[in-house]
C-alpha cells in the first residue's frame, strides 16, 4: 500500500479525533467560565490582585553574613507589613540581586533610592509568606539563597558591592520592595582605606536651654540702698550673678541620664577606640555639677578617654565663625585659654588646638551655593581657618562642602592644607555621603544601615586601589544617634577587610594629597549665627565688670566665673535655638550689670558757699564683702567754681563713710555739680548724683569792708573822745589856777 493510501484511509479517523478533541475544549471553556463566574459573583472585590507598588512595606533585618564569600549560603529575613487598605491573598517574597559589580558612588545612591517599580535584578529564591495579609498586619520571613544560586564572579577583581532587594508579590504583582546590598569577596584581603571617625561631644540648644533655666545662681552683691542720686538707685536688692556656680535642676541632669543623649553618645563609642571624640569642657564642668547622673557619665567619659583620641575644644565650644566675623578675638582667646587651663585636660591627655568649625546639622537645606542662594550655617570661610591659625590650632574640621576637589573622579583623602597670615592650618574635610549616613540614616534597619556604609567603604576603595587615602566622617553637635544603628554601622567599619579605623591624630599628622580644591570663601556668615553688635555688647559688658573689680583688694573674687559665662551664649549649640540664645544673652548682661553695683553715691542737701575756699562734705556707702578705692571727682558745670583735684578714698565693706572735698570759689554764682565715683582708669563704677552750689564769693569781701570801716570808726571815735577828754581836764585846771592867782 503506497503511503498516498494509507494517508487517504487516515483521514477519518483523524478528523473523528479532531472533532472529539474541539468538543471537549468547548466543554471545559463553558463549565471554566461558569466557574469563573461563580467566583467573580461570590467573591468581595478586595480578593482581586493588589495592582499597587508600595501597598507593603518591606524592611530587610538581617543580611547574614554580612560578606559573602565564595560557597556562602545567603540569608536575608525581612518583615512585610500590609499598610494599604486591601488584603494581600497571595503573598509571596523574592530575594533579588543584581550580579554587576557596583563601581561608582552614584551607583550606590541610584539604586538605593530607585523608584518602587524599578528593575531590582534577577529573582534567586521566592518563599510563601503566612497569608493573607491583611491591612495592618504584618509577617516575617526568612529566604536563604544557596551558594550555587548565586553564581557570583569568582574573580579577585570583581569583589564590592552589588544590588541586593526584598520584593513581596501578590500573585504575581509587586506590592512591596526595599532595597540594601550584598558586599562580595571571592580572594584575598583587598587594599584598606584609612577611616577616622570623629564625635562632638558638646551640648545642643535644647541642653544648653535646659542648663539655663534649671540652674539656680548664687546671690549677687546688693545694690546699695538710700536715696538715689537724681533718683536713680533702687533699694536693696538680690540678683543672678554671671559666674555664680549654677546647680542644674532636674531637667538639666537628665541630659547626663542614662537614657539621655549625652550618655548614649559615650556608651555607644566608649568601647570603639576607633571613634574619636572632641569634647567640650564646658559640658565637663556641667557633668561635675550634676550630681549621681553627672558622676556616672563623667566615669563612662574617663574611662573611654584612655582608649582613644580626645579632642579638647575651646571652652563652651564657642561660634568660632561668629567670632571671626565680629573680631571678637579676644573672646576665642579666652575660651582657648580656658580649656589649656584646666586639669581634666590635663589628667586625661586630651590634645588641644583643634578647631571644629560650625556644622549645618540645624539647616535643613544643604544645597550648593551659587550666586541665587543665601549662605547655608556651616559653610566654612576663610575668616574662620585664619582665626583658628591665630589661636595656634593645629587641624581645623571644616563643612563638607569647603575645599571641594576640582575634577576628580575619585574620593581624596580628607585632608587639605590652608595658608593663612599666621600659617599653615590642616583643614579636615569631612566625607559628606559617609557623614550623612552616619549622622542621619533614615529609618533604616539597623542591617541596611550596616550594608550601606560597607558598600559606599568598598566603592572608595575601589576607586584606588594602589593609592593610600584616609577619609573624614562626622556627626552633628546635635547627633542623637540610634544606637542600635550607630553601633551596626560602627561595627561594620571596624570588621570590614577594606576598612582601617584610624585615630584622627593620624589623618592630622599625614601630608595632603596633591589635589587641586576649591578656594574657601573670604566670609561667608550663616543666617542663625550671633550677631556681632552682641558679640561687642558681651565684650563691653566682660571689660566693665573687670574693671569695677580692680576697686578691691582681692578682684577675683568678683570675677569668679566671669569668662565662663561670658562664653555661654557664644556656644554653636545656640544657632538651633534662637530665641533660646536671646535670653541667655540677656541674663548674661543682667548678670554682669549686678556685679557692678555695690557702691553709691548719698545724695546730699545744696549747699551755700560765703567763702573763697571751702569743703563740702560727700558720704558714700559701699556694700560689697571688700574694701573699695575709688577716685571722688566732682565736677562743677561752670567755671566760677573749681575743684583743686580728685580725691582718692577707700571705703570700708558694709559702711558709710564721708569725706571732705575742697572748692575755690572764683566767682558769685549757682553751679550744679557732678558726683562721680571712678576706677582708676576713669571708669564710672557708681551711678552719678548732683548737687548745687550757690557762691557768693563778694559777701567775703563785704564782710571786710564793713568789719574795717567798723574799725576805722572805732578809732576815730576813740581819739576823738580822748582829746576831748583831754581838753576838757586841762580847762579845768586852767580855772582852778586862775581862780587861785584872782
Amino acid at each position: 500500500m503506497t503511503a498516498w493510501s494509507r494517508a487517504r484511509r487516515s483521514r477519518p479517523a483523524a478528523a473523528i479525533a479532531c472533532a472529539v478533541g474541539a468538543l471537549a475544549l468547548m466543554i471545559g471553556v463553558l463549565s471554566g467560565s461558569a466557574a469563573a463566574a461563580q467566583v467573580r459573583v461570590g467573591a468581595p472585590l478586595h480578593d482581586a490582585v493588589v495592582q499597587d507598588p508600595t501597598a507593603v512595606s518591606v524592611t530587610i533585618t538581617a543580611v547574614t553574613p554580612q560578606i559573602l564569600r565564595p560557597g556562602d549560603d545567603l540569608t536575608v529575613t525581612a518583615t512585610a507589613t500590609n499598610t494599604s487598605t486591601q488584603t494581600i491573598q497571595q503573598p509571596r517574597a523574592a530575594v533579588l540581586i543584581s550580579r554587576t559589580s557596583m563601581s561608582t558612588r552614584y551607583s550606590l545612591d541610584a539604586w538605593a533610592s530607585a523608584d518602587p517599580t524599578a528593575s531590582a535584578g534577577t529573582s534567586l529564591k521566592s518563599v510563601v509568606v503566612p497569608g493573607p495579609l491583611d491591612p495592618g498586619a504584618s509577617a516575617t520571613v526568612q529566604i536563604t539563597v544557596p551558594a550555587a544560586a548565586l553564581r557570583l564572579s569568582a574573580q579577585t577583581s570583581q569583589w564590592g558591592a552589588r544590588g541586593l532587594a526584598v520584593q513581596v508579590l501578590d500573585s504575581w504583582s509587586r506590592v512591596g520592595i526595599a532595597r540594601t546590598f550584598a558586599l562580595w569577596l571571592p580572594g584575598d584581603q583587598p587594599a584598606r582605606t584609612g577611616i577616622s571617625v570623629l564625635v562632638p561631644v558638646t551640648r545642643d540648644a535644647a541642653e544648653l536651654a535646659a542648663e539655663a533655666s534649671a540652674a539656680t545662681p548664687a546671690p549677687s552683691q546688693p545694690t546699695a540702698g538710700g536715696t538715689a542720686p537724681s533718683g536713680g538707685v533702687a533699694t536693696s536688692t538680690s540678683s543672678p550673678a554671671a559666674g555664680a556656680a549654677a546647680t542644674p535642676g532636674k531637667t538639666a541632669a537628665a541630659a547626663f541620664a542614662p537614657t539621655g543623649r549625652l550618655a548614649s553618645l559615650v556608651a555607644l563609642s566608649a568601647h570603639r577606640p576607633g571613634v574619636s571624640w572632641a569634647v567640650d569642657p564646658a559640658l565637663v564642668d556641667a557633668a561635675r555639677a550634676a550630681g549621681t547622673a553627672g558622676a556616672a557619665w563623667l566615669a563612662a567619659l574617663d574611662g573611654g578617654a584612655a582608649q582613644r583620641d580626645v579632642f579638647a575644644l575651646p571652652y563652651a565650644d564657642p561660634d568660632l565663625s561668629a567670632l571671626a566675623h565680629a573680631g571678637a578675638t579676644s573672646l576665642a582667646q579666652q575660651a582657648d585659654a580656658l580649656t589649656s587651663a584646666l586639669p581634666w585636660v590635663n589628667d586625661t591627655g586630651a590634645l588641644t588646638g583643634l578647631q571644629l568649625a560650625p556644622d549645618r546639622t540645624t539647616v535643613a537645606s544643604t544645597v550648593p551655593l551659587d550666586k541665587k542662594q543665601p549662605v547655608p550655617d556651616g559653610s566654612t570661610d576663610a575668616a574662620t581657618v585664619d582665626l583658628a591659625a591665630e589661636l595656634g590650632a593645629s587641624a581645623v574640621v571644616v563643612d563638607p562642602s569647603a575645599l571641594a576637589p576640582s575634577d576628580l573622579t575619585y574620593t581624596p583623602s580628607s585632608r587639605a592644607t590652608v595658608h593663612t597670615s599666621s600659617g599653615s592650618v590642616a583643614a579636615l574635610v569631612p566625607d559628606e555621603t559617609l557623614s550623612d549616613l552616619l549622622r542621619a540614616p533614615g529609618d533604616a534597619s539597623p542591617a541596611v544601615a550596616a550594608q550601606r556604609i560597607l558598600a559606599e567603604t568598598a566603592v572608595i576603595t575601589r576607586e584606588r586601589p594602589g593609592e593610600e587615602r584616609h577619609l573624614l566622617a562626622t556627626v552633628g553637635r546635635d547627633w542623637a544617634p540610634v544606637s542600635a544603628v550607630a553601633a551596626a554601622q560602627l561595627d561594620a567599619l571596624t570588621t570590614a577587610p577594606w576598612v582601617s579605623m584610624e585615630p584622627l591624630s593620624k589623618l592630622i599628622s599625614t601630608a595632603s594629597p596633591g589635589v587641586e580644591r576649591a578656594s574657601l570663601p573670604a566670609r561667608a556668615a550663616g543666617p542663625s549665627e550671633l550677631p556681632a553688635p552682641d558679640i561687642a555688647a558681651i565684650e563691653a559688658a566682660q571689660r566693665a565688670t573687670v574693671t569695677f573689680a580692680s576697686i578691691v583688694h582681692n578682684p577675683a573674687a568678683l570675677l569668679d566665673g566671669v569668662q565662663e559665662a561670658a562664653l555661654g551664649p557664644l556656644s554653636v549649640g545656640w544657632r538651633g535655638d534662637a530665641d533660646g540664645r536671646a535670653t541667655a544673652l540677656a541674663t548674661l548682661l543682667t548678670d554682669l550689670r549686678a556685679r557692678r553695683t555695690g557702691l553709691s553715691i548719698i545724695k546730699g542737701s545744696n549747699v551755700t558757699l560765703i567763702s573763697q575756699s571751702s569743703e563740702v562734705p560727700i558720704s558714700l556707702r559701699n556694700t560689697l564683702d571688700q574694701d573699695a578705692t575709688v577716685t571722688l571727682r566732682l565736677k562743677p558745670r561752670s567755671s566760677c567754681l573749681a575743684v583743686p583735684h580728685a580725691p582718692t578714698v577707700t571705703i570700708p565693706a558694709h559702711q558709710t563713710a564721708s569725706f571732705r572735698v575742697p572748692f575755690d570759689a572764683v566767682a558769685s554764682c549757682n553751679v550744679v555739680v557732678d558726683v562721680s565715683l571712678l576706677a582708676s582708669d576713669g571708669t564710672p563704677v557708681a551711678d552719678p548724683t548732683q548737687f548745687t552750689v550757690r557762691v557768693h564769693a563778694d559777701w567775703e569781701n563785704v564782710g571786710t569792708a564793713v568789719a574795717a570801716g567798723l574799725l576805722v570808726l572805732g578809732l576815730v571815735v576813740g581819739l576823738w573822745r580822748t582829746v576831748r577828754r583831754g581838753q576838757t581836764a586841762r580847762r579845768a585846771r586852767m580855772r582852778e589856777n586862775h581862780q587861785a592867782g584872782t
